[in-house]
């Protein structure tokens, strides 16, 4: 199997992985987040930890990745495998419209592949700036239907954004799995070619980073009152 490597480098169709092997190469980067990147702050009442970490790409280039994991269940918190499946990995897209705040819509569009959906997404901005899109390849899966672990991958795609829209384009790998104690494992692993104008790095660092991590209260918050904790 060939190994399929993860940047913010948009594909045409023709450079969609098969959903195997975009899995098989997901799996050392999910493995490397606790043991080698860079320990960062803690965020929120779901004590949700970050990371950070570079990656050097075969043209010379590299790939800056921010991460965060949180563990869930247990200790009356509400929170269910089942509630996992039903947010997130169900209607992913659509459920996303009602707990991100600056999401304003999306359209679908056909990637000639069973296993990857098309998905054109708008975000709001501030004012005087324009909106931001988001096309992208989505993959959202359960693995073995045995086994209490799924994946939802965005790949960056070269459709064209909407006239009068600016680009962003995002590659990133999410992983929600049971863990042996029953617990939930949520991570999620991301890297980007936005560019925020006339801010330092390490403030867009900053903001991208609390913009991922504040999604966790508001999807689980989202969920819980939607789905219950059953």
């Amino acid at each position: 199997m060939t190994e399929f490597i993860y940047t913010a480098h948009p594909l045409d169709t023709s450079g969609i992985p098969k959903a195997a092997t975009a899995i098989a190469s997901a799996k050392p980067i999910l493995d490397d987040i606790e043991k080698v990147w860079k320990k960062g702050a803690v965020y929120n009442k779901y004590k949700v930890q970050t990371y950070s970490h570079v990656y050097a790409n075969a043209d010379g280039s590299s790939s800056k990745w921010f991460a965060r994991i949180s563990i869930h269940g247990g200790g009356g918190d509400n929170i269910s495998w089942d509630l996992f499946v039903k947010g997130l990995l169900e209607n992913h897209t659509e459920n996303e419209t009602e707990y991100i705040f600056n999401m304003e819509k999306f359209d679908y569009f056909q990637t000639e592949r069973d296993d990857w959906t098309g998905v054109h997404v708008v975000f709001k901005v501030p004012m005087f700036m324009n909106p931001r899109d988001s096309p992208e390849y989505l993959l959202a899966t359960q693995p073995d239907p045995d086994i209490k672990e799924f994946y939802i991958i965005s790949l960056p795609s070269t459709r064209k954004v909407y006239s009068g829209h600016s680009s962003a384009r995002y590659a990133s790998i999410e992983h929600v799995k049971v863990l042996d104690d029953g617990k939930i494992k949520w991570t999620l692993a991301v890297t980007s070619d936005e560019k925020m104008a006339l801010l330092p790095a390490f403030i867009q660092d900053y903001v991208f980073v609390k913009i991922v991590t504040e999604d966790v209260p508001t999807f689980l918050e989202w969920a819980i009152k939607k789905y219950g904790s059953d």
